[in-house]
């Protein structure tokens, strides 16, 4: 995969090499062998690293960081790529153009929402509106929502890898 190291043989004829496959994903390995005066010989092996859905999981999980909202809107670029996690109030979701676009709401006052996110993912939410939610997802941007007063605002958009929902 593009990454080169030389090792030489010991005197008992062996050699050792680590591999980083911690990734998912396919993996090609190529042994040079190599002596002055005699043709190089070539293997070439190749593997894949398949990682179980409790495992997907994890790491998303182990990924995400939660940065304070305000701190999130005024440095969305810093965040930009970055896995991201957050509870709130799903308020509203709906497909558009074979995409689940959802808002939720990480902050209630009475009947008041405010710091919105908003979602987008593959597949419906699988939960009402009002539900709780806990979602993980990667900061791609921003996008722009009508508050109440009918004026339109920046918020953070996640694309959805993961939502949790009632019994959290």
């Amino acid at each position: 995969n593009n990454i080169s190291a030389t090792k030489k043989v010991g005197a008992n004829g062996t050699f050792t090499f680590n591999a980083d496959t911690s990734q998912e994903g396919d993996y090609e390995f190529r042994l040079i062998f190599s002596k002055k005066g005699y043709e190089n010989r070539i293997f070439t092996y190749k593997g894949t690293r398949t990682l179980t859905q409790e495992q997907r999981l994890s790491r998303i999980k182990d990924a995400a960081t939660s940065p304070e909202y305000a701190k999130l809107k005024k440095n969305i670029d810093r965040y930009d790529g970055d896995m991201l996690t957050y509870e709130g109030t799903l308020i509203s979701s709906e497909e558009k153009a074979g995409e689940w676009v959802m808002t939720l709401a990480l902050k209630k006052t009475g009947e008041s929402y405010s710091n919105f996110l908003i979602l987008s993912s593959d597949s419906a939410p699988g939960y009402p509106l009002q539900s709780t939610l806990k979602v993980y997802g990667v900061l791609v941007g921003t996008n722009t929502l009508m508050n109440e007063d009918k004026q339109e605002m920046e918020v953070p958009k996640l694309q959805v890898r993961l939502l949790e929902g009632p019994g959290l």
